[in-house]
């Protein structure tokens, strides 16, 4: 099986440590895949093809990434199968820890 692969999203205004917020009507994003252990949103820091996960969703909720980002680093968002779900992804940019 293929991965899907990364959508770029939004590039980072300044330094900062992103916090992600993930909106939907469910308690849980459903992934087809969550039975093998894989989860329904990977957020990536890279530019195209060079990615690399920094952050895992599979809950709705907000999440900060585990890494500070450099002023114009890209976020990326790679959605796993996510089935029936309508799903809404803010970023604010928080100061760098």
């Amino acid at each position: 099986m293929t991965e899907p692969g990364f959508h770029s999203y939004k590039r980072a205004p300044k330094a900062s440590r992103p916090t992600i917020t993930v909106q939907c009507a469910e308690t849980e994003l459903k992934s087809l895949l969550r039975s093998f252990g894989l989860l329904a949103i990977d957020f990536g820091i890279g530019e195209p093809d060079h990615e690399r996960v920094v952050l895992q969703v599979s809950k709705p909720g907000s999440f900060s990434f585990p890494v500070n980002v450099k002023a114009g680093e890209l976020i990326s968002v790679r959605p796993r199968e996510l089935a029936g779900t309508e799903v809404t992804i803010t970023i604010s940019w928080d100061d760098p820890k």
